[in-house]
């Protein structure tokens, strides 16, 4: 009993965390705090918080492994870290509970013509190819009738719009049967 309670309460504390950005987003509290915030936020402090809070809030899978390969770990961008945060994991999340047998996540992290970019990859079952940007819509979730689901269905497009909001890009490529991979591009502070 302890423990529905305490998955209860962590998926409502995901759901409340996910409306408040939502909410930040459509209104444009969240472009404001951005065009404010024009320090250097590193990524590997971003990547590693998301990380725990994509294991906090995952019900299914929490111990699938995460492998992060940080090829240029001091890189930063400008921005708001808590928001991308949350935004790297929604897409962990996403990751991690679509791993098929318990297959890892990988993320790569890298610097290439002045942007951060992020790969987030998993071996699950894809997503159908006519589905791809319908999952960016809001509430929309792919087999909701087959899959058990854990949220409702707003992950992915937080993500898009935080990443977008930031000047950045966020582009989703899949297979049925060989797994999804999410590329995220950041303008890197710092960099020419």
């Amino acid at each position: 009993m302890i423990e529905a309670m305490e998955s209860g309460s962590s998926r409502l504390q995901h759901l409340v965390e996910q409306m408040v950005l939502f909410v930040q987003l459509q209104s444009g509290v969240l472009q404001e705090t951005i065009e404010q915030r024009v320090y250097p936020n590193p990524i590997h402090e971003v990547l590693i918080g998301a990380s725990e809070r994509a294991r906090q809030y995952c019900v299914r899978q929490r111990d699938v492994p995460i492998y992060l390969d940080e090829r240029d770990p001091m890189a930063c961008f400008s921005g708001d870290q808590g928001a991308v945060k949350h935004a790297v994991a929604e897409l962990l999340l996403n990751a991690m509970s679509f791993s098929q047998g318990g297959k890892p996540v990988r993320v790569c992290e890298w610097v290439v013509d002045g942007m951060v970019w992020l790969s987030i990859t998993d071996e699950g079952m894809g997503i159908p190819e006519a589905e791809i940007e319908k999952v960016f819509e809001p509430f929309y979730q792919v087999d909701r009738r087959i899959h058990e689901q854990q949220g409702v269905g707003i992950g992915l497009s937080l993500a898009r719009g935080v990443i977008e909001a930031h000047g950045g890009v966020l582009e989703l490529h899949s297979r049925l049967g060989q797994g999804t991979q999410v590329i995220v591009g950041l303008p890197a502070l710092g960099y020419e």
